[in-house]
């Protein structure tokens, strides 16, 4: 249970690690009407976590397999192969200087965000939010991937459904963290939360490639661990 409980914080802070959520919700938290719009957000992005969830396992449980092999050391062999493929990306991203004429206010989209939020706080309401959370949290390529790669290695172990519900609870608690945080500190500390927030807001968009980097680097090992683990459960088989 405690290597599945390792897997499950790496796979939520894979999702966790994400640039335009946090960017977006720290947006949404710069007037009194925004802070609920954010809180709207996240509740979707959570309930949209939780619908991704239930799907994949449903999924899984069906009988999907994926990367199956008759051999028994093909695919802990691939894992390690792709982990460290992966690790060596990470790093270079990790290491890739910073380019000097990018505009330190943030890219063009996001100030596109900013002005449409100007003009339509008034039309902007927490359920709009709840809807827009639920849609980037379900409809994510990365979260989707990252998912249904939990719900498999938590399906293979024949865990009881309250084991799968705790897991997966965790799951998304630390999965929604980054826009979690922010959301609770505006809303407690109120309009003296905008200097952090700013702070916040400028120091994810100068250290978005950095936090691609981990992302890249959490899912390699994942990748690592799993494929070295299975490949010594083989061999002493």
């Amino acid at each position: 249970m405690g290597s599945l409980v390792f897997i499950d914080l790496l796979y939520a802070f894979g999702i966790a690690i994400s640039p335009t959520p946090v960017i977006l919700v720290i947006l949404m938290l710069f007037d009194e009407r925004g802070r609920w719009n954010a809180l709207g957000y996240l509740i979707g992005w959570m309930v949209g976590l939780i619908v991704l969830a239930i799907v994949a396992i449903l999924l899984v449980t069906a009988g999907v397999s994926i990367l199956s092999s008759d051999s028994q050391h093909v695919r802990p062999a691939v894992l390690v192969a792709a982990g460290l493929v992966l690790l060596w990306v990470a790093y270079r991203q990790w290491t890739k200087p910073l380019d000097p004429s990018a505009n330190p206010a943030g890219p063009k989209w996001l100030e596109t965000f900013d002005r449409l939020l100007a003009r339509s706080s008034e039309h902007f309401t927490p359920l709009r939010a709840f809807v827009l959370g639920v849609i980037m949290s379900a409809i994510s390529p990365k979260n989707i991937a990252l998912v249904l790669a939990a719900a498999i290695a938590f399906t293979a172990q024949n865990l009881s459904p309250q084991d799968l519900a705790i897991l997966f609870i965790l799951f998304v608690l630390i999965s929604s963290l980054a826009i979690g945080i922010p959301v609770g500190y505006a809303l407690l500390k109120g309009d003296k939360a905008d200097e952090s927030l700013n702070k916040w807001k400028l120091w994810v968009i100068a250290n978005s490639s950095r936090s691609i980097a981990l992302l890249l680097g959490l899912l390699a090992i994942v990748m690592l661990v799993s494929g070295l683990s299975n490949l010594w459960t083989n061999l002493q088989a």
